[in-house]
Protein backbone atom coordinates (compact mmCIF):
# COMPACT_ATOMS: atom_id res chain seq x y z
CA UNK A 1 0.00 0.00 0.00
CA UNK A 2 2.88 2.38 0.70
CA UNK A 3 4.04 1.88 -2.88
CA UNK A 4 0.56 2.83 -4.14
CA UNK A 5 0.65 6.18 -2.34
CA UNK A 6 3.07 7.54 -4.93
CA UNK A 7 0.91 6.81 -7.98
CA UNK A 8 -2.31 8.25 -9.31
CA UNK A 9 -5.48 6.58 -8.01
CA UNK A 10 -6.41 5.08 -11.40
CA UNK A 11 -3.03 3.35 -11.63
CA UNK A 12 -3.32 2.09 -8.06
CA UNK A 13 -6.78 0.71 -8.88
CA UNK A 14 -5.54 -1.07 -12.01
CA UNK A 15 -2.49 -2.46 -10.20
CA UNK A 16 -4.55 -3.77 -7.30
CA UNK A 17 -7.06 -5.38 -9.64
CA UNK A 18 -4.29 -7.11 -11.63
CA UNK A 19 -2.65 -8.33 -8.41
CA UNK A 20 -5.93 -9.72 -7.09
CA UNK A 21 -6.67 -11.44 -10.38
CA UNK A 22 -3.15 -12.91 -10.49
CA UNK A 23 -3.65 -14.31 -6.99
CA UNK A 24 -6.88 -15.90 -8.22
CA UNK A 25 -4.96 -17.63 -11.01
CA UNK A 26 -5.85 -15.37 -13.91
CA UNK A 27 -3.06 -14.72 -16.38
CA UNK A 28 -3.57 -11.89 -18.90
CA UNK A 29 -1.26 -13.74 -21.27
CA UNK A 30 -3.78 -16.58 -21.43
CA UNK A 31 -6.98 -14.59 -21.87
CA UNK A 32 -9.34 -14.55 -24.82
CA UNK A 33 -7.76 -11.45 -26.35
CA UNK A 34 -4.25 -12.92 -26.28
CA UNK A 35 -5.52 -16.26 -27.61
CA UNK A 36 -7.15 -14.55 -30.58
CA UNK A 37 -4.15 -12.29 -31.17
CA UNK A 38 -1.80 -15.29 -31.21
CA UNK A 39 -4.14 -17.12 -33.58
CA UNK A 40 -4.19 -14.11 -35.92
CA UNK A 41 -0.39 -13.96 -35.92
CA UNK A 42 -0.18 -17.71 -36.66
CA UNK A 43 -2.65 -17.28 -39.54
CA UNK A 44 -0.81 -14.19 -40.89
CA UNK A 45 -3.91 -12.05 -40.40
CA UNK A 46 -3.50 -8.30 -39.93
CA UNK A 47 -4.29 -6.97 -36.47
CA UNK A 48 -5.85 -3.52 -36.23
CA UNK A 49 -6.75 -1.71 -33.03
CA UNK A 50 -9.76 0.40 -32.17
CA UNK A 51 -7.50 2.33 -29.81
CA UNK A 52 -3.89 2.27 -28.69
CA UNK A 53 -2.56 1.48 -25.25
CA UNK A 54 -1.49 5.11 -25.05
CA UNK A 55 -5.07 6.25 -25.70
CA UNK A 56 -6.32 3.94 -22.96
CA UNK A 57 -3.78 5.28 -20.48
CA UNK A 58 -4.48 8.89 -21.46
CA UNK A 59 -8.22 8.29 -20.98
CA UNK A 60 -7.63 6.95 -17.46
CA UNK A 61 -5.11 9.67 -16.64
CA UNK A 62 -7.54 12.30 -17.90
CA UNK A 63 -10.19 11.36 -15.36
CA UNK A 64 -10.83 13.87 -12.60
CA UNK A 65 -9.30 13.21 -9.17
CA UNK A 66 -12.80 12.41 -7.87
CA UNK A 67 -13.42 9.84 -10.62
CA UNK A 68 -10.01 8.29 -10.07
CA UNK A 69 -10.66 8.02 -6.33
CA UNK A 70 -14.07 6.49 -7.04
CA UNK A 71 -12.37 3.93 -9.27
CA UNK A 72 -9.85 3.07 -6.55
CA UNK A 73 -12.52 2.85 -3.83
CA UNK A 74 -14.70 0.63 -6.02
CA UNK A 75 -11.71 -1.65 -6.70
CA UNK A 76 -10.93 -1.91 -2.99
CA UNK A 77 -14.58 -2.49 -2.05
CA UNK A 78 -15.03 -5.24 -4.62
CA UNK A 79 -11.61 -6.83 -4.14
CA UNK A 80 -12.72 -9.33 -1.53
CA UNK A 81 -15.73 -10.36 -3.64
CA UNK A 82 -13.83 -10.53 -6.94
CA UNK A 83 -13.37 -14.33 -6.97
CA UNK A 84 -17.12 -14.98 -6.70
CA UNK A 85 -17.95 -12.16 -9.10
CA UNK A 86 -15.56 -13.49 -11.74
CA UNK A 87 -16.87 -17.05 -11.44
CA UNK A 88 -20.42 -15.79 -12.03
CA UNK A 89 -19.36 -13.51 -14.89
CA UNK A 90 -17.41 -16.29 -16.61
CA UNK A 91 -20.37 -18.67 -16.31
CA UNK A 92 -22.69 -16.04 -17.75
CA UNK A 93 -20.23 -15.28 -20.59
CA UNK A 94 -19.85 -19.00 -21.43
CA UNK A 95 -23.62 -19.48 -21.44
CA UNK A 96 -24.40 -16.31 -23.35
CA UNK A 97 -26.49 -14.95 -20.49
CA UNK A 98 -26.69 -11.39 -21.79
CA UNK A 99 -29.24 -10.31 -19.18
CA UNK A 100 -26.97 -11.35 -16.32
CA UNK A 101 -23.91 -9.79 -17.95
CA UNK A 102 -25.79 -6.55 -18.48
CA UNK A 103 -27.03 -6.47 -14.90
CA UNK A 104 -23.72 -7.47 -13.31
CA UNK A 105 -21.40 -5.42 -15.50
CA UNK A 106 -23.43 -2.25 -15.62
CA UNK A 107 -24.83 -2.28 -12.08
CA UNK A 108 -22.10 -0.19 -10.48
CA UNK A 109 -20.91 1.67 -13.57
CA UNK A 110 -23.89 4.00 -13.74
CA UNK A 111 -23.25 5.10 -10.15
CA UNK A 112 -20.00 6.66 -11.36
CA UNK A 113 -21.05 9.01 -14.15
CA UNK A 114 -17.64 10.20 -15.27
CA UNK A 115 -16.14 6.71 -15.25
CA UNK A 116 -19.18 5.33 -17.09
CA UNK A 117 -18.96 8.01 -19.75
CA UNK A 118 -15.17 7.80 -20.26
CA UNK A 119 -14.66 4.05 -19.99
CA UNK A 120 -17.82 2.94 -21.76
CA UNK A 121 -19.98 5.49 -23.57
CA UNK A 122 -17.34 7.64 -25.28
CA UNK A 123 -15.21 4.67 -26.30
CA UNK A 124 -18.19 2.71 -27.67
CA UNK A 125 -19.28 5.69 -29.77
CA UNK A 126 -15.75 6.10 -31.10
CA UNK A 127 -15.50 2.39 -31.92
CA UNK A 128 -18.82 2.38 -33.76
CA UNK A 129 -17.48 5.24 -35.87
CA UNK A 130 -14.51 3.03 -36.78
CA UNK A 131 -16.54 -0.16 -37.28
CA UNK A 132 -19.13 1.25 -39.69
CA UNK A 133 -16.64 1.92 -42.52
CA UNK A 134 -15.30 -1.63 -42.14
CA UNK A 135 -18.79 -2.99 -42.83
CA UNK A 136 -18.75 -1.37 -46.28
CA UNK A 137 -15.59 -3.22 -47.30
CA UNK A 138 -15.63 -6.51 -49.13
CA UNK A 139 -13.65 -8.19 -46.38
CA UNK A 140 -14.42 -10.03 -43.14
CA UNK A 141 -13.27 -8.67 -39.78
CA UNK A 142 -13.29 -10.15 -36.30
CA UNK A 143 -13.80 -7.37 -33.79
CA UNK A 144 -12.89 -8.19 -30.20
CA UNK A 145 -13.96 -6.01 -27.27
CA UNK A 146 -14.57 -6.69 -23.60
CA UNK A 147 -17.96 -7.99 -22.52
CA UNK A 148 -18.85 -4.68 -20.86
CA UNK A 149 -18.86 -3.06 -24.31
CA UNK A 150 -21.37 -5.56 -25.71
CA UNK A 151 -24.28 -5.03 -23.34
CA UNK A 152 -26.75 -2.33 -22.46
CA UNK A 153 -28.33 0.56 -24.25
CA UNK A 154 -24.91 2.11 -24.88
CA UNK A 155 -23.18 -1.10 -25.93
CA UNK A 156 -21.58 -1.42 -29.37
CA UNK A 157 -24.29 -3.74 -30.79
CA UNK A 158 -27.08 -1.40 -29.69
CA UNK A 159 -25.31 1.67 -31.07
CA UNK A 160 -24.78 -0.14 -34.39
CA UNK A 161 -28.46 -1.14 -34.51
CA UNK A 162 -29.44 2.48 -33.89
CA UNK A 163 -27.45 3.40 -37.01
CA UNK A 164 -29.30 0.84 -39.14
CA UNK A 165 -26.77 -1.99 -38.97
CA UNK A 166 -28.18 -5.51 -38.70
CA UNK A 167 -26.49 -7.06 -35.65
Amino acid sequence: LAMMGAVKPWLAAMTIEVLIMSRLGFDPGRGVEMHLMNKAVQDNKPILGLETERQQLEMLDGLSEVAQRDMLLQTLAEGSKLADMLDELIDAWRNGDVDYLQKALLADMRDYRELHKAILVDRNKDWVGQIKPLLKKDQDYLIVVGALHLVGSEGVPTLLRQQGVSV
